[in-house]
């Protein structure tokens, strides 16, 4: 990498994963830009699953509750569970690298909701402690694979404090995968772990696992919370 603000190259997804550790929170941001402009549609999200999660975790608060997602895209997940539990919803707040797709929004009409909010990040959201405070539910549908295993323990530790987490990955993500499996795909697929591993970090930070949907979907509880 020449400095912070640039790329020295275009939408490579190889040279990414490459670079990745090299990389800036800048260079990370604006690599993101890029994929706004070519595939703006990042919409994988299974609404079912979160409604389940979602339904739990407002029957255990016993009223509406606050709702934490990492890498919300343009927030069509999030709108469309306002739209699905807006009685069971006080806040949905959507951590997204990509600031285009975070001020667009989902066709433009969830930034005119009350329930819905997308903080502007300037740096990886765990450099500034705990992420999410005083909410109910963490979501991360479609996310964790786009980080290094490193940046993905930093972010499920600053997320520990969040009593419910609900996690959706590609079912093409193993137990235990081989650190090249992403390469020569067309995709940000970083991470160099699987759900064996992932599981035992949850394990370590409090988590027990409520239920497990296919092979991508998990819900996990904090115990004793």
């Amino acid at each position: 990498m020449e400095d912070g603000t640039t790329l020295p190259w275009s939408l490579d997804f190889d040279e990414w994963r490459r670079q990745y550790d090299e990389m800036t929170f800048e260079q990370h941001q604006l690599f993101y830009e890029l994929i706004f402009q070519h595939y703006p549609d990042q919409r994988k999200a299974d609404r079912e699953h979160v409604c389940d999660a979602m339904t739990q975790v407002m029957a255990a608060a016993g009223g509406p509750i606050k709702v934490v997602e990492i890498g919300g895209w343009d927030g069509a997940l999030a709108w469309h569970m306002i739209c699905d539990c807006a009685d069971g919803l006080e806040l949905w707040e959507n951590y997204e690298i990509c600031e285009s797709a975070a001020n667009k929004g989902f066709y433009g009409i969830i930034t005119n909701s009350d329930q819905y909010m997308t903080p502007t990040l300037r740096d990886w959201p765990w450099k500034e402690g705990a992420i999410g405070d005083y909410r109910d539910l963490a979501v991360m549908s479609h996310v964790i694979e786009h980080l290094s295993w490193e940046h993905l323990q930093k972010l499920l530790t600053a997320l520990s404090h969040v009593p419910y987490m609900y996690i959706q990955t590609p079912a093409s993500l193993a137990d235990s995968p081989h650190k090249t499996l992403w390469m020569g795909t067309k995709s940000t697929h970083k991470l160099e772990v699987g759900w064996a591993e992932i599981g035992q970090y949850m394990r370590n930070l409090g988590y027990q696992i409520k239920w497990v949907k296919g092979n991508q979907s998990r819900f996990y509880e904090k115990v004793g919370e």
